[in-house]
């Protein structure tokens, strides 16, 4: 609000004045003061407020106007510039340094003249001050200097530390605490640490505050400050002050020393608790007090309120009111012990219920906000249903819609724990209430949700299945799995139900999961609660599913592989096909059906040696090892062998060659010549060179049906020179033997010479020159020129 310059700001004064008579509008005033900047139309106002409140001696008023004098920093000159105009500071370092004075002069003059009014004037300023604002932290400085020895004829460096403590900006505050100290020396413009005192050491016992004799005589003052200061200095000051003067103890009234208990610092709270113990009245106990020590961090304060109340409880717990006090304490430790106390005696039916009544309408009235309301309500739901469970069964049914009434879903989570424990059957439950909890984002009250859904009859669960169905494939994982025991005792009940959730789901399996873990929570379910029910899937399916690209359709079609389909019914090809699964447990059962299937795989030859092209190199090696040992010579013949060798995988044609050479039958040469010849690998071409001699010499035919061969092998650049070495010489041979070879080998060579490497354009220039020399009549691209040799004269 104090962003906003208006044109005058004079309601302050005017808010000031109306402030004198009323109260709370004057605590209104104190916090609207900590935050008015001192700045430009504001610090005039604000002025004129600290002037009168010092003429009127309102004290509080001129403490926190005081403090934000201190605390703020001050203008360097006295106008500045803002938007090109020259503007008039009005809060100047100059003014900031005479105001100051004007309090500490103002405190002074008081506690010269031994004036009560000083305990007054410097209580107020001290209650200004909190630690969690205020604080400064402690810093410190160094003065170096250098001096000459002449003796030494060198620079000595001398370094001088002064340390500040926290607060230590702050005069007036110094001034009333530590005038007397021997740990602190006022400075310009902080105080400073005398040595060898640093921020941190221990405070000493003795007092320090100025004026200590009008301190002895303002008990009043030094409560108020125990009651009510948020600064630890303060509390240090105040109890050295209490102690030194046993007769302030007189004065200390039950109000005081709830404050001192609740106070955020330790000695303090002993001190409440000390006074406590000499003023508690076991005949008429203060709930104030007891509560305040429920709430200490004290833990002994704690304990002796334990103590106390368990002595008391049939006065203390005959009081509904203060029962749910005490159940509001939000700190752990205390709340266990009410819960576990109450829980240990019997409280009269109409008690009981009025105390949970109580409960439920705070519970049902609070704003959910902070860490700290989450932590009470979750401890006032255990409490209401492990304690008030008996109450709670009866509770009217209108109470639980109010509860579910309340935007908060912890809330809702407290009123599906009501209703798991009400005498009413989940089932004759209004049915808003039962989708309230199953649609909450709260993952707790949708599980309590699916618990009252599961103390359903099979019957009314039945009619419901297709919220069943529902939750089975929800997006929420939680709901996914809490409805899983349900499906379990409807399938037991009802087989029917399984069977038509086979047919539901299975079909999921062949599609993309609309979300991240529906596949495998489906499948964990048709593993598990539908167990039963999956004899019902095909084999066609099954096999679907197997070979899908999903993974969790594999793992249930590996499933349904064991569990539906006997061995003996698939096919080869389908066994081969379950060799290429991506999963491994279904690689090795299509092994071992191979070994025990050995006269099936005999009689489908040709589909079985497809297991040798897998994709997977565990079953290619199976399958090499499977055909080397159980197959014999007379389950080959040429087109299996050439089958093996037309693979695109290197192994696979080192086996088709390797088996070849074991099984190779001399008639069939010719055979083998032709059909491997057709093939573009490499290996498989030089492979082939070896059979060139034997079937295909003195064979024009044959010649003939290699051509392609030839012409593919010789016109292959940069690779499978040594092929080529063997097919140029078998060419070289033949071409030599008659002029119809020699022609057919130059048809060859004036197709590959145009294009291979130079090496080989030579030699086959060399192949052409012989056959022209050998058969002249046969037209060549070759024109030779005789030459000499030339010879330098």
């Amino acid at each position: 609000m104090f962003e906003l310059k208006t044109t005058s700001n004079e309601y302050l004064v005017n808010l000031y004045q109306l402030s004198r008579q009323d109260q709370s509008l004057h605590k209104v005033l104190l916090a609207i003061l900590e935050d008015v900047p001192l700045a430009a139309n504001y610090f005039k106002h604000i002025r004129h407020i600290f002037k009168t409140s010092e003429m009127l001696e309102d004290y509080a008023t001129y403490a926190v106007i005081a403090k934000n004098i201190e605390k703020r920093p001050g203008n360097f000159g006295s106008f500045y510039y803002e938007q090109g105009q020259r503007q008039n500071s009005a809060f100047t370092n100059t003014t900031k340094g005479y105001l100051t004075s004007r309090v500490l002069r103002f405190l002074r003059n008081y506690g010269e003249m031994g004036e009560p009014a000083y305990t007054e004037l410097a209580s107020e300023l001290l209650l200004a001050f909190r630690d969690d604002q205020d604080a400064t932290k402690p810093y410190q400085t160094a003065d170096v200097s250098y001096h000459y020895n002449s003796t030494t004829r060198t620079h000595i460096r001398e370094e001088k530390i002064t340390h500040f403590d926290s607060y230590a900006p702050f005069q007036a505050f110094n001034s009333i605490l530590y005038k007397n100290s021997a740990r602190y020396l006022p400075g310009k413009q902080a105080w400073k640490c005398i040595a060898p005192f640093v921020p941190c050491n221990p405070t000493p016992t003795s007092r320090e505050e100025a004026y200590p004799h009008l301190w002895s005589k303002a008990p009043e003052e030094i409560i108020a400050l125990l009651a009510n200061s948020k600064a630890n200095r303060v509390h240090e000051f105040a109890l050295k002050v209490f102690t030194a003067n046993p007769t302030f103890e007189a004065q200390v009234e039950m109000q005081h020393v709830v404050q001192f208990v609740r106070a955020p610092f330790l000695l303090t709270q002993q001190l409440g608790l000390t006074l406590a113990r000499k003023k508690f009245d076991r005949l008429d106990p203060n709930k104030e007090l007891l509560i305040a020590m429920l709430e200490s961090s004290l833990a002994e304060a704690r304990e002796q309120a334990f103590t106390w109340i368990d002595n008391e409880r049939k006065l203390l717990l005959s009081d509904a009111e203060f029962v749910v006090r005490i159940l509001l304490v939000t700190r752990k430790e205390t709340h266990e012990w009410i819960r576990s106390f109450l829980a240990s005696i019997n409280l009269a039916p109409a008690q009981s219920e009025l105390i949970a009544a109580k409960l439920i309408t705070h519970l049902i009235s609070m704003e959910i906000e902070t860490e700290e309301d989450r932590l009470l309500l979750r401890q006032l739901s255990d409490t209401l249903v492990n304690v008030f469970s008996s109450t709670l069964r009866n509770i009217h049914l209108q109470v639980i819609r109010d509860m579910f009434a309340n935007p908060s879903e912890e809330i809702h989570a407290l009123a599906g724990k009501i209703l798991l424990k009400h005498e009413t059957k989940a089932e004759d439950l209004p049915g808003d209430f039962l989708a309230l909890l199953l649609q909450s984002g709260n993952s707790y009250t949708r599980g309590i949700g699916l618990s009252l859904l599961g103390q359903f009859s099979d019957a009314a669960l039945l009619a419901k299945k297709e919220v069943l169905i529902s939750f089975c494939i929800s997006p929420l994982e939680d709901v996914r799995s809490a409805v899983r025991p349900i499906i379990f005792r409807l399938v037991q009940s009802t087989p029917d139900f399984g069977i038509t959730l086979i047919d539901l789901f299975v079909p999921a399996f062949l599609m993309k999961e609309s979300y991240e873990g529906l596949h495998e929570d489906l499948l964990s379910l048709l593993a598990n609660e539908l167990s039963g029910s999956l004899s019902t899937i095909s084999k066609e399916r099954s096999l679907r599913l197997l070979h899908s690209k999903f993974k969790s359709a594999q793992q249930l079609g590996c499933i349904l592989l064991k569990k539906n389909i006997k061995e003996e019914e698939l096919t080869v090809a389908e066994l081969v096909k379950m060799g290429n699964n991506p999963t491994q447990e279904v690689r090795i059962y299509a092994w071992e059906a191979f070994k025990r299937s050995k006269e099936k795989v005999r009689a489908e030859k040709e589909e079985a040696l497809k297991l040798t092209d897998s994709s997977w190199d565990d079953t290619r090696i199976f399958g090499f090892d499977f055909f080397r040992e159980q197959f014999s010579e007379n389950d080959w013949n040429t087109e299996l062998l050439v089958m093996l060798c037309d693979s695109v995988r290197e192994d696979v044609q080192a086996f088709g060659r390797e088996m070849i050479t074991r099984f190779f039958v001399a008639d069939q040469g010719t055979d083998y010549l032709l059909k491997l010849s057709q093939h573009p690998n490499t290996n498989v071409q030089l492979f082939t060179t070896s059979y060139l001699e034997q079937h295909a010499t003195d064979n024009y035919e044959v010649l003939q049906s290699l051509k392609p061969y030839f012409i593919t092998l010789l016109s292959q650049v940069n690779k499978g020179r040594v092929a080529k070495i063997r097919v140029m010489e078998f060419l070289r041979k033949e071409a030599l033997k008659n002029e119809t070879n020699a022609h057919f080998v130059l048809e060859i060579l004036k197709r590959v010479s145009a294009s291979v490497a130079i090496a080989e354009k030579a030699q086959c220039i060399a192949l052409m020159r012989d056959i022209q020399s050998h058969f002249a009549a046969l037209q060549s691209l070759l024109i030779v020129k005789p030459y000499s040799d030339y010879i330098k004269a």
